[in-house]
């Protein structure tokens, strides 16, 4: 009797154990054949951020009903940070590459701009979005239109990349920003991170014509670079029609990666970094009080280029504002934050910038 009961007992763990693997065989089949199925998946009316939208032929419904920018690289990527963060089999792209893949893609879709949008960019939003029939429907729904094209890019953007690593597999090249943390928000958010790049080079290039050598450290010049590279990216941003605050705490999370190392992911704590996480939070802050908002949280009245430069130039070329600060605890006192609060924080009340030395 005991041995027909062990016989029992084991038969009904082997059928338990048998049914939890086919569980997870049948899963990752699921998920495999979700991953690929877009490329049959045929054009469909659905539902995103309470419109109607076209959903292309070949795009995955997931790729507009998951959450957030992460939830649909992981999707694409099969759930791999990894992938994410550093491209497939050991192959990564290199910078030059990488963003002139990301610029093409960009470039199939509608330019946003809510300060006037150019008649095939209302054409294409029209056939994309059915029930959206005039401008100003397109402008009180802006940050919809703007997070609708933005989960295609990142569809399309991840399938060239897909092909740029075929092409060269088995080839060793260079991490396109040798940063994981970068990468991964650039991948999550391509249309972001490629705005964020172009007002990187434009931060240069004004740092070079106004105080020289823009790669010299921890004077004014790399004060004006961090504050106005910040501005430009929010204002790049705000004119797509992306939400105000969930713009500066997006560029917040960009620049605070630049900063993490890897593999641990933390910021130096140096008298240097401290100073970039301040200058860039208070070019977030000049982006936030220098644009108003309206009802829809978009931005309005937003600087161009040529305010932004006077403005800041004005700021870093007057020792009465410019606060020389040379230790991590005399940049902290400015505001009151500790170290991790100044990198995390989007923006703040606080009106000065902050070098080493002037």
């Amino acid at each position: 009797m005991k041995q027909f009961s062990f016989g029992v007992l084991y038969l009904g763990v082997a059928l338990i154990c048998s049914a939890a693997l086919y569980s997870c065989q049948q899963d990752q089949i699921n998920k495999n054949e979700s991953a690929i199925s877009a490329k049959s998946d045929p054009e469909a009316i659905v539902e995103f951020m309470g419109l109607k939208v076209r959903k292309p032929a070949g795009v995955a419904i997931d790729v507009l009903q998951l959450k957030t920018g992460e939830d649909v690289l992981k999707f694409l990527t099969n759930g791999s940070d990894a992938q994410a963060r550093q491209g497939s089999e050991g192959t990564n792209i290199d910078k030059e590459t990488f963003y002139k893949i990301l610029g093409e893609v960009i470039a199939k879709y509608p330019k946003l701009n809510i300060e006037g949008y150019e008649k095939s960019a209302l054409d294409r939003i029209y056939k994309d979005f059915p029930t959206l029939a005039t401008e100003q429907d397109v402008l009180n729904n802006a940050n919809a239109v703007a997070t609708y094209y933005e989960r295609l890019v990142t569809n399309d953007f991840q399938v060239e990349l897909a092909k740029e690593r075929s092409k060269s597999a088995g080839a060793r090249r260079g991490d396109y920003t040798n940063n994981p943390y970068v990468n991964s928000l650039t991948s999550s958010y391509p249309v972001y991170g490629y705005q964020i790049e172009q007002a990187s080079n434009e931060a240069l290039a004004w740092t070079g014509e106004y105080f020289g050598n823009p790669s010299i450290q921890d004077n004014r010049g790399d004060c004006f670079r961090h504050c106005v590279w910040n501005v430009q990216s929010c204002c790049k941003m705000f004119r797509a029609g992306y939400n105000k605050w969930a713009v500066l705490g997006r560029v917040r999370e960009f620049m605070t990666a630049f900063e993490q190392v890897a593999p641990s992911g933390t910021i130096p704590q140096t008298p240097s970094t401290t100073m970039d996480l301040h200058n860039n939070a208070f070019g977030r802050t000049y982006a936030m009080h220098a644009t108003g908002n309206n009802i829809f949280d978009m931005a309005t009245n937003v600087p161009h280029s040529d305010q932004i430069k006077s403005d800041f130039l004005y700021h870093v070329n007057n020792p009465s504002l410019m606060q020389i600060r040379t230790t991590v605890p005399d940049i902290l006192a400015l505001q009151g934050y500790d170290f991790n609060g100044l990198a995390n924080t989007n923006y703040f009340g606080y009106y000065y910038a902050v070098a080493l030395y002037y």
